[in-house]
């Protein structure tokens, strides 16, 4: 990777930055329950030390992504690196206090944190505490004081399942040249598909930028493959049924589901069911969604069957954990944060050989333009078009087989991902290895 000299500047910008960003945050009521979990950063600074005690001697990964959803580009690589390295501890850092709790106790990791704010004092103790001898970063966590010592300290640093960043900041006058010194800090970038790949040529030329199938592909399809066994009420595992699966949902989608179920002629309603799996099954959610469909069952208080009352069966899973082997049971599937900020985890129901559809906000989705391509997603704006589609899937066996087998090999076709970072990090960690012995 090309080299270039920071600027003290960018990193002093950075930490006024992240300090306006909290004042602003706090005074926002929806952003300062999140920023009073952020703070918590503080006491698993402090609880660091103690938890590393077992690292000396050993070589050590730190993992750096922003929530959940980056979390699965990575488990399979870190996975594969602790049968290759037995001994590799491993540190994993999130930004995002709910990705924090969702696997702060993941067996992957040695240590779960969320990382200190971005300031040149955070930095230099974090990394001189954890002393990674190997620190990866996931698809688009750019921290500039992180970066920067991590570079002084000689530490080999990767951006892996890398995609450009299409903050608009960054296209402001003298940004790009901001992105470039940041990025120049990585020793590798491994970008998700072609086009960010060329997006980050044209900001280091003399660069290569290999392109490698996205690693959460390989853990995807293995899960798909084992098929768990869920103890669900008769009616969603009767065969002669279509249920929908509407997984990562928020409140915009609720209630465009609600609206489009509706619709949908007798027919089709009386022989279908609903699962809803909310992205953050918060007690208001819960609340809300029982409001919309008061018969709904909950997966916390569920009893053997769906009590016989004639009305359409749902069933609201007000729990995490669950969503993935729940799209097993499924004959087509609606995802979630399409009229957000953006789609959520589109691979997971396409391994299981789903029709997909979902609302329009893709841009940041690695997994959507593929399966567009594929003619296995379809983009709904309304509950009219929601209605049309779910119609169309329940009333033409034949087609919805050919949108699933299509999703099905997207996903097929892109695995291996897992094995080629793990060959670009473990020469690395051989190299840790050999220095500590």
């Amino acid at each position: 990777m090309v080299t270039y000299r920071p600027m003290p500047l960018l990193l002093w910008l950075s930490s006024i930055a992240l300090k306006i960003a909290s004042t602003v945050a706090a005074a926002v009521p929806s952003l300062r329950r999140k920023l009073q979990l952020r703070q918590q950063w503080r006491e698993h600074l402090h609880q660091l030390p103690e938890l590393l005690t077992s690292a000396l001697g050993v070589p050590r990964l730190w993992v750096h992504v922003a929530s959940a959803g980056e979390f699965e580009h990575v488990r399979s690589v870190i996975a594969q690196l602790r049968e290759t390295f037995p001994q590799l501890f491993v540190v994993v850092s999130f930004f995002s206090p709910s990705g924090f709790a969702a696997h702060q106790r993941t067996p992957l990791a040695d240590a779960v944190i969320l990382l200190p704010p971005d300031t040149p004092a955070n930095a230099r103790r974090f990394i001189t505490l954890v002393r990674p001898h190997v620190a990866v970063f996931i698809r688009y966590e750019l921290w500039p004081n992180y970066l920067w010592r991590l570079r002084q300290e000689r530490i080999p640093t990767l951006l892996i399942a890398a995609t450009f960043p299409r903050n608009r900041l960054w296209r402001l006058p003298g940004a790009r040249s901001i992105l470039c010194r940041i990025l120049s800090q990585f020793h590798a970038i491994v970008p998700l598909t072609p086009d960010d790949a060329e997006q980050f040529r044209q900001l280091l030329p003399k660069v290569s930028f290999p392109v490698v199938p996205d690693p959460r592909y390989d853990r995807i399809w293995e899960a798909a493959q084992c098929r768990p066994s869920l103890p669900l009420p008769e009616v969603f595992l009767s065969a002669e049924r279509f249920h929908i699966i509407a997984g990562s949902t928020w409140d915009a989608d609720h209630q465009l589901l609600f609206r489009a179920l509706q619709q949908l002629p007798e027919e089709i309603k009386s022989r279908s069911t609903l699962i809803l799996v909310p992205h953050e099954p918060t007690a208001n959610t819960i609340q809300s969604l029982l409001s919309l469909f008061p018969h709904a069952l909950c997966w916390s208080s569920m009893t053997a069957d769906v009590p016989a009352n004639g009305e359409f069966p749902v069933l609201i899973i007000d729990r995490l954990g669950l969503l993935l082997s729940l799209y097993g049971y499924g004959t087509v599937a609606y995802v979630g944060g399409g009229f957000g900020r953006c789609v959520h985890n589109l691979a997971e129901p396409a391994a299981y050989g789903l029709p997909l559809s979902c609302g329009p906000a893709i841009d940041g989705s690695p997994d959507a333009p593929k399966l567009i391509a594929a003619g296995a997603l379809t983009i709904v704006h309304t509950a009219d078009e929601l209605a049309h589609w779910l119609s169309n899937m329940a009333l033409h066996p034949a087609e919805r087989r050919r949108r699933g087998a299509a999703a099905c090999s997207v996903i097929q076709e892109h695995l291996g991902g897992t094995e080629r970072i793990v060959a670009l990090l473990s020469p690395y960690l051989t190299e840790a290895l050999s220095s500590e012995a």
